[in-house]
């Protein structure tokens, strides 16, 4: 077995792969479930499979997942173990799960014989670091991280082996996909020359909605829309609080907020409760999960985004290409998507009040709100349509195959 200095030469130097063949590009993530990462794949990789210079192979360590139908459609190759990690599992069965999905990626590895490792999420980064550093003749590795670092407060242990050693021995690359994500990567002692910017790419145009002033003017009852995951994270209780505020203080306003995403049980009740107790119901709609929220937003007139951490969430980027004013929180990459007073409003996170009176504002001024949705439509295009993120990704893996690895990195974006 190779020592972990000789391992860590194969890593920092991997060998060229040939001109005549397409580079050979091994995805690594637990499953193609829904959601911002796994969205991110089966938007460019199918794109990237297209191109003769590239072949991908996905490897699913923990389940296929709802969109793996879309993957397999592409011609992608596809590996997948099924693999299910239990709270109440005990600490042998789930070291034995553990086992398992790093012996399914090291034999994917030997076996696909990938030029490029590209692990997304925190999760993939460490099977697929250790695996490529146990694996003869160890693979160039690219990483990419696509929120900010909080998960390290929950999972420490997860933090600790991903900085002190998968950081200083595995990746040639570390994608970030917004500024703020690159900031934490920078502080956990990645060097600025490894770290690249590549923001999320969603087909732009599928959203368009054509939204005109008198959609605004003229609206009877003005749409709210929230889109995520239900978790407590995503800040759903400060909405609720601020458009209890919203109706206390502008009773004249008519408007209703569908909140679309699916929750846990237990989360899914303290919404109903919150509003109930705030005499919310003829107001708000928990929709649950939307399979297709095209036309969703299509219907909506404002889009809100109230979460407490962030990396680059792609349903913002969505709603601006649904032509929508976006009122978010401050945090994270989402300064990098709204522009204050430009494409909408941005308000300190976790504050229901100052939430409530940009909502209030906002409903105030129809015309402003139709400007700051045409605005964020032409951002949205210009910036973060899928064709850029390909068109990233292919440069980022071609620098990569020329032995690129201590060069410095380009931003693209």
């Amino acid at each position: 077995m190779a020592t972990a200095q000789n391992t860590a030469s194969l890593t920092r130097k991997p060998t060229a792969p040939s001109t005549t063949r397409p580079l050979k590009i091994m995805v690594v993530i637990g499953s193609l479930d829904v959601g911002g990462a796994e969205m991110d794949i089966v938007r460019n990789f199918p794109v990237l499979q297209e191109s003769p210079d590239f072949e991908i192979v996905l490897a699913l360590y923990t389940h296929k997942g709802t969109l793996y139908p879309r993957a397999a459609k592409a011609g992608i190759k596809i590996l997948s173990l099924h693999s299910t990690i239990h709270p109440h599992h005990g600490v042998w069965a789930k070291w034995k799960e553990h086992v398992r999905r790093f012996a399914f990626i090291r034999r994917a590895l030997a076996e696909e014989k990938p030029d490029i490792v590209h692990p997304f999420l925190p999760g993939a980064y460490f099977y697929a670091c250790m695996a490529n550093l146990l694996t003869r003749g160890a693979r160039s590795l690219v990483m990419s991280r696509l929120s900010l670092n909080f998960y390290a407060q929950k999972r420490p242990l997860l933090a600790f082996v991903e900085q002190r050693l998968c950081h200083r021995f595995g990746p040639c690359r570390v994608v970030g996909n917004a500024k703020a994500v690159l900031d934490d990567l920078q502080k956990e002692g990645l060097p600025p020359h490894k770290l690249t910017l590549i923001y999320n790419g969603i087909e732009t145009d599928v959203f368009t909605a054509h939204k005109t002033l008198a959609f605004y003017t003229q609206a009877p009852c003005f749409s709210l829309t929230a889109v995520g995951n239900l978790h407590p994270y995503k800040g759903y209780r400060d909405l609720l609080a601020a458009v209890a505020t919203l109706k206390k203080q502008a009773p004249h306003l008519n408007w209703h907020l569908n909140i679309a995403g699916k929750g846990t049980p237990a989360m899914v009740a303290t919404l109903t409760q919150d509003i109930a107790t705030y005499g919310l119901e003829k107001h708000v709609t928990l929709l649950g999960h939307v399979a297709d929220n095209v036309n969703l937003l299509k219907n909506t007139h404002l889009f809100i985004h109230p979460s407490h951490t962030e990396g680059l969430p792609n349903a913002i980027i969505e709603a601006m290409s649904a032509e929508l004013p976006v009122i978010a929180t401050q945090v994270g990459g989402i300064p990098e998507l709204v522009e204050d007073h430009v494409t909408g409003r941005l308000v300190p996170p976790q504050d229901p009040h100052a939430l409530a009176r940009a909502i209030q504002e906002a409903l105030k001024a129809p015309e402003t709100l139709h400007a700051w949705g045409q605005k964020a439509k032409i951002k949205a295009d210009t910036t973060f349509h899928v064709h850029h993120s390909v068109a990233a990704y292919k440069r980022l893996y071609k620098n990569m195959a020329r032995g690129s690895c201590q060069r410095a990195a380009s931003v693209s974006g």
